[in-house]
């Protein structure tokens, strides 16, 4: 019996009236990371706390990305530096060592589903515990499909089923499917989202021509999915800029030379604001100071790179043991919120022009096993990788003609597998963000999701107010927060979410008399 059927036929209840009820939209790691938080402070501060998760698929804690979907797809984060915990960073490699041994503990990159599999298994342990509390998890497997507010409370509304009053609501709807750019939804032999591969994949023959859209991590498992089981046809990949992840090179620890919060204060304007060029020279400087050479980063800034030559190029950095991507890792999972909140809306413009697709693929590299996989594939043409993707047609002779800068080829499928759009809602939250607005109790941000306070996370009502009552986690806060995918960065934000959470309604109105 899963965790959500136990839920289901749970009749021991805490009849007194908790000091707080928090609904969790999506169950997804970042809601497995939130309930982790809340049962943890909640403990500490010795609060009485009711939660609700609205999710509607039976399997909680997986996700899209984290399923059982086969051993091809890689973590492509260290085991040791994944963990729904953010004071236990080696919590999920504790999990396997004792679940599966130390051997396969001792791997780097493991196959996602384990994670899958231990996300699952958190949230039973969060099951039980909120049981023996007498404070049981309540499970609602419907789709959320309104929020409003009344009396400063969150009322949630769902497709088939009475609506919920609530002290506070986190949204994490997580990250959206592959919007349908060339409008294929309906086509024969299309697949739009690629997940499961093993069974999206499986009426796929054998020597069937075989087009991926997208060049980012989500298209790389395609390719690996596809000859994990046996498929001998040619795999053409396109996108517009043929951009592959970065090559995972070995972590190194480092202390701040020049980046400094004093520092950053110096560089704002009389506005408060930073500008992309300064912050580019601050983070140019650090790495000079811990040693990279500038000389060899050229090559990653320069357009048109070819994606053979860069893919060895990362390889060769990887086997080495460089620590230039690791450092900008690290500097963009501590500063890039901060450096993103004081750029003016003419430098962000200008950076999602002209840097994002490049901090996309170096910020989510794939683990070098990975890398190499692809290599053979391209050396013996079983893959190709094609820029300069202009658009997808039918065939008048059944499959797909796919148009890109230097000609045109010939799929029998195509499977979408380009990166979710920042700040994207998918179909999952289109109705529940379309509500939002509409009623008033959120605003659309122009670089995408909602506009939530910075830090707080706290949804910004149409009338400017940033409500206590509703807060956005993930792809929803990317207008204000950008960077939202990395599971230490999601805790983080959980962290400093969590004393706006736990704030009684009672301590506020006191504090606004």
């Amino acid at each position: 019996m899963t965790a959500f059927e136990k839920l289901s036929t749970l009749n021991k209840t805490n009849h007194r009236e908790p000091q707080l009820k928090i609904a969790i939209v999506g169950g997804g790691a970042t809601a497995i990371s939130v309930i982790d938080a809340l049962q943890r402070d909640v403990k500490l501060k010795n609060m009485d706390v009711a939660i609700t998760l609205y999710e509607p698929d039976k399997k909680i804690g997986p996700g899209r990305a984290y399923q059982n979907d086969g051993d091809y797809g890689l973590i492509n984060r260290q085991a040791r530096f994944m963990s729904v915990k953010s004071d236990d960073p080696r919590h999920f490699v504790g999990w396997v060592t004792h679940k599966y041994g130390s051997a396969l503990a001792q791997l780097d990159f493991l196959p996602r589903h384990y994670f899958g599999e231990y996300l699952s298994d958190c949230f039973a342990e969060q099951v039980a515990l909120a049981r023996d509390l007498k404070r049981p998890i309540r499970v609602i497997g419907q789709k959320v499909t309104s929020l409003t507010m009344h009396d400063d409370k969150a009322v949630v509304g769902v497709e088939n089923g009475p609506q919920q009053v609530f002290d506070r609501v986190i949204l994490c709807i997580g990250t959206a499917e592959p919007a349908d750019i060339f409008s294929l939804a309906c086509s024969q032999n299309y697949i739009g989202n690629p997940y499961p591969m093993w069974t999206k994949f499986s009426a796929i023959g054998g020597d069937d021509q075989v087009a991926i859209i997208g060049s980012s991590l989500s298209a790389v498992d395609a390719v690996l999915a596809l000859n994990a089981q046996g498929h001998r046809g040619k795999i053409v990949m396109l996108s517009r800029n043929a951009l592959l992840p970065a090559v995972r090179m070995p972590h190194h620890d480092f202390t701040y030379k020049v980046i400094t919060r004093e520092r950053i204060e110096e560089l704002r304007d009389e506005a408060g604001m930073i500008s992309w060029s300064k912050w580019l020279g601050l983070i140019t400087f650090e790495l000079t100071a811990q040693g990279v050479d500038l000389e060899k980063l050229k090559a990653e800034l320069a357009p048109g790179q070819l994606p053979f030559e860069r893919l060895e190029r990362h390889l060769q950095a990887s086997a080495r043991g460089e620590k230039w991507l690791s450092i900008l890792i690290d500097i963009a999972n501590d500063y890039v919120e901060l450096a993103w909140d004081s750029l003016s809306a003419g430098d962000r413009s200008y950076y999602m022009a002209n840097y994002h697709s490049i901090f996309m693929s170096l910020c989510n590299p794939m683990p070098p096993a990975t890398a190499n996989k692809l290599r053979n594939m391209l050396e013996s043409g079983h893959l190709v990788i094609r820029p300069g993707l202009k658009g997808v047609e039918l065939s008048p002779g059944g499959g797909f003609v796919l148009n890109y800068q230097a000609g045109a080829c010939h799929a029998d499928w195509v499977i979408n597998a380009t990166r979710s759009e920042t700040g994207g809602v998918g179909q999952t939250g289109t109705e529940l963000v379309s509500s939002m607005v509409n009623n008033g109790v959120a605003q659309h941000h122009p670089f995408g999701g909602l506009h939530v306070s910075f830090g707080s996370h706290k949804v910004i009502d149409r009338s400017g107010k940033a409500s206590d009552a509703i807060y956005a986690l993930g792809q929803l806060a990317a207008g204000n927060h950008y960077y939202t995918s990395s599971l230490a960065m999601i805790t983080r934000q959980i962290d400093r979410v969590l004393p706006h959470l736990l704030t009684t309604d009672q301590y506020l109105k006191e504090l606004s008399a």
